[in-house]
């Protein structure tokens, strides 16, 4: 995301030495540089080492953790599972980085990531076999799936080779192959309600676990080739083509910031609503079965950028792109009597069938930008319109709410069992720097409000066969009734910093807030750092950086608006938008060191 016109910026950023500047020069500290003997190389082996952990403050909240009447254990397991005081992460972290350039302009990099969590292979606070989906573990154990996830991994991250070609005229033509992370458009926070979205996944766990992360730090890597043309005459011309396609790195089950016991990795089975799973056969539940995940092809897009002054920069954009949550679940009945099955946790139930999320496939989007400089503050926008983009359905049975059964036609392109409809975005951002004073050496204040409307449905005369509150019906798809058209939050911080409190360190207190301005999205009351209006969060932090090599972190965050949990109606499940993580302020500290 190129930023112009901020010359008088960054030499506030350097004098005043901010925030950012100190957390840049901590990470890029120790590179280990490698000599091979020939100076058209520059090699470098870096390696990030990291323990944090974080404790819970508060218990569940009754209104947050019940077991929803008239009987549903679908969403409380991630509450139940810890108890005020209990570690939610206990957590070591290797970040291992490999870069070899030749010439300033060819070159690879690899970088990989592993971790370990401790408290994802303990025992949890939950022992009620109501209070929990699992199958193959008991109550008071976390799915296989989410220690597979929270809990240790190994995982790629950036596998790409480049090289830029010097062509006549001072163009030239950068060229990269492999998997690797961009981000079109100006967003700084709100990047799945912009451009960005377009362009890859996101970690929704460091999102959740690290306050105030920007977009470009929680975008994962993804496969594909992307071309950047500098034509000469302040022009950029780039495109890229996807092919493979990642979902959204999504908490696991039961994990601290899970709130719905049905989604995300370690999900397996669903118990239907007014049925408690129990000790003898009463429970009647569906198992996962296999989600309908778009295509490794089909994501593309392209940019036009033109530097018009020194301090203008805009920009224009077209994409086409698969979603990365899911949109819909679709449920489907058993060919035969149900069975009869026994979990792991003791719980006894009757299977009746299983359940798939749908992912949707092939939005289009387009939009443009702009970016300029006010005094020392950079100032940057975007809009954009969406075709095809899933809307909050709440299935109908009135519009009260109600699952959703699949037909053998039903899938995730042109015959979805959810709504599907036109949309516009828009992001504002700032970043404005502060120079010292008698209190602090300087501060960064930076924040973005984004806003986006539903323009049309699609699909808006769609039947389906639910399963209401007055038995199996069929009924016209509607949206989640709770929604509006219209919707805007808010999300900032402001991070003064003091200089050598004491020798040779530095010291941070960033302090974030994410605020719902007013409506309740009709895409749905998950759009990353996007809150329903009404919702807030708030972050108080402290940051120290020792001989720009250590670097330590407490922060506290706490969550604010009406308790909630994520869905409400009763036996008609629908989305609440109210603060389903009321109850679960923590306390995070982090250390790291880079070698």
């Amino acid at each position: 995301m190129k930023k112009i016109g901020l010359s008088r910026a960054h030499k506030a950023l350097l004098c005043s030495g901010v925030a950012v500047g100190v957390l840049v020069a901590a990470s890029h500290a120790q590179a280990a540089n490698i000599d091979v003997g020939n100076g058209d190389w520059a090699v470098s082996w870096n390696n990030t080492f990291k323990y944090s952990d974080a404790v819970r403050l508060l218990n569940p909240n009754s209104t947050v953790a019940q077991i929803a009447q008239p009987g549903n254990s679908n969403l409380s397991q991630g509450d139940l599972n810890f108890k005020a005081g209990n570690l939610i992460s206990n957590r070591f972290d290797l970040l291992s980085e490999f870069d070899a350039v030749y010439q300033d302009n060819t070159g690879v990099r690899v970088s990989a990531a592993a971790w370990y969590d401790a408290a994802y292979f303990n025992k949890t606070a939950n022992n009620s076999i109501i209070a929990t989906n699992n199958i193959t573990r008991g109550a008071n154990e976390f799915p296989i799936g989410t220690q597979n996830t929270n809990g240790e991994d190994i995982m790629l991250m950036d596998a790409l080779a480049f090289h830029k070609f010097s062509l006549p005229g001072g163009q030239s033509l950068d060229v990269r192959v492999g998997r690797f992370a961009q981000l079109y458009g100006e967003t700084l926070f709100m990047g799945a309600n912009g451009i960005a979205e377009a362009q890859g996944p996101v970690d929704v766990i460091k999102a959740e676990s690290v306050p105030n992360s920007t977009f470009k730090e929680i975008m994962m890597p993804v496969g594909q080739v992307a071309l950047s043309y500098e034509a000469g005459h302040g022009v950029l011309i780039g495109a890229y083509y996807q092919f493979e396609y990642r979902p959204d790195y999504l908490p696991g089950v039961g994990s601290y910031f899970s709130t719905a016991n049905i989604v995300g990795p370690g999900n397996e089975s669903v118990w239907v609503p007014g049925s408690l799973p129990s000790t003898n056969y009463s429970g009647a539940f569906l198992y996962h079965g296999h989600d309908q995940m778009p295509s490794n092809q089909g994501q593309f897009g392209a940019e036009v950028r033109v530097h018009v002054s020194d301090n203008w920069e805009l920009g224009f954009y077209g994409a086409n792109y698969h979603e990365k949550d899911p949109a819909a679940v679709y449920f489907n009945l058993r060919n035969g009597p149900p069975v009869l099955q026994t979990f792991a946790d003791g719980a006894n139930g009757v299977n009746v069938g299983s359940y798939d999320w749908v992912y949707n496939q092939s939005v289009q989007t387009v939009g443009a930008s702009f970016a300029t400089a006010v005094g020392e503050t950079n100032v940057s926008g975007e809009v954009s319109v969406r075709h095809n983009q899933s809307l909050n359905t709440s299935d109908s049975a009135g519009g009260n709410g109600g699952a959703v059964f699949a037909n053998g036609a039903s899938n995730n392109t042109n015959n979805t069992q959810y709504l599907r409809g036109d949309t516009f975005h828009a992001n504002v951002s700032a970043i404005g720097l502060m120079p010292g004073n008698q209190i602090w050496g300087g501060a960064a204040v930076i924040g973005e409000i984004g806003f986006n409307d539903l323009l049309n449905i699609i699909n808006k005369n769609s039947m389906a066969q639910v399963a209401s509150p007055g038995g199996m019906v069929m009924d016209r798809l509607s949206l989640n009734p709770t929604s509006t058209n219209a919707a805007a939050a808010f999300r900032g911080t402001f991070e003064p910093s003091f200089f050598q409190v004491i020798p040779n360190v530095d010291v941070t207190t960033p302090i974030g807030l994410g605020l719902g301005l007013f409506g309740r999205s009709a895409i749905g009351p998950n759009i990353g750092n996007f809150d329903p209006g009404g919702t807030a969060d708030l972050s108080l932090g402290v940051t120290a950086v020792y001989n720009e090599v250590w670097h330590a972190a407490l922060n506290y965050t706490s969550y604010l608006g009406p308790k909630a949990q994520f869905t409400a109606g009763g036996a008609a499940r629908y989305s609440s938008y109210g603060q389903d993580l009321y109850d679960r302020d923590f306390l995070s500290f982090s250390l790291t060191r880079a070698f």
